[in-house]
């Protein structure tokens, strides 16, 4: 089969297939994270992520925005339906900490043997923290990592 070819955003950074679907996020024109479907070999945005997972016909979202005058960090979660096409609001997670709101979400992954969303976070200068929800979107834990910028977590069945 010969290759397609699209154009996408400025920067793209990454592409993951869901249920048939392709997917590609990238870091855009500054920073400004968006993340879209190639449908017919052109790319269509639907919003803007810094960092995403997916798990079964949902792409789950992380966007964490930070404000360089004042260094402060706000993150917002969000879910896609790849059957539906509908984006949801982070209402999925509950029981979210508060520090995690305003920490950068370097990375997620989720363990495909029991649907455990692990959201991994960032200064740049010090070891990262992960948290990690189960199944159904409820904070059970967060740990320290032993590096800087955690990004993803493969799990070994």
């Amino acid at each position: 089969k010969e290759a397609t070819f699209a154009t996408v955003m400025t920067n793209p950074d990454r592409i993951i297939e869901v249920d048939g679907h392709i997917f590609v996020q990238g870091y855009g024109d500054y920073y400004d994270y968006p993340w879209g479907e190639l449908v017919d070999g052109k790319y269509k945005q639907i919003g803007q992520a810094s960092s995403w997972a997916a798990y079964g016909n949902m792409l789950y979202l992380a966007y964490s925005e930070t404000d360089w005058s004042t260094y402060s960090t706000t993150t917002t979660f969000s879910r896609y339906n790849v059957k539906t096409g509908k984006l949801e609001d982070g209402s999925f997670l509950k029981n979210v900490p508060e520090e995690l709101i305003s920490k950068s979400v370097y990375g997620m992954s989720i363990n495909p043997y029991n649907g455990k969303l692990y959201v991994m976070t960032s200064d740049y200068v010090n070891n990262g923290v992960v948290y990690c929800f189960n199944s159904d979107g409820v904070f059970e834990k967060s740990f320290s990592t032993t590096g800087i910028s955690p990004r993803k977590i493969v799990f070994l069945k």
